[in-house]
């Protein structure tokens, strides 16, 4: 059995923070997906989905002390 972790209460209260963050810019992610609906196609939409591509990127690389094998998986796709 590996040995008990114990973090001082004000690390893990930042550790929640941080995570609490990034899913927050996921949270508008999702609202700017639903408002202007990227898969229309137009020269506009094109650079909405590059944007988001771009946001799932930095959310793959916040996650990785927190996620690592999911942040790898987001990055890898």
């Amino acid at each position: 059995m590996a040995p008990a972790l114990n973090f001082p209460p004000a690390l893990l209260l930042k550790a929640h923070g941080i995570r609490a963050a990034i899913f927050d810019v996921v949270s508008a992610g999702n609202r700017y997906v639903d408002r202007t609906a990227p898969w229309v196609s137009s020269a506009k939409q094109q650079h909405r989905l590059a944007a988001l591509v771009r946001t799932i990127t930095v959310v793959a690389a916040e996650l990785l002390p927190f996620l690592p094998s999911t942040a790898a998986q987001i990055a890898e796709r």
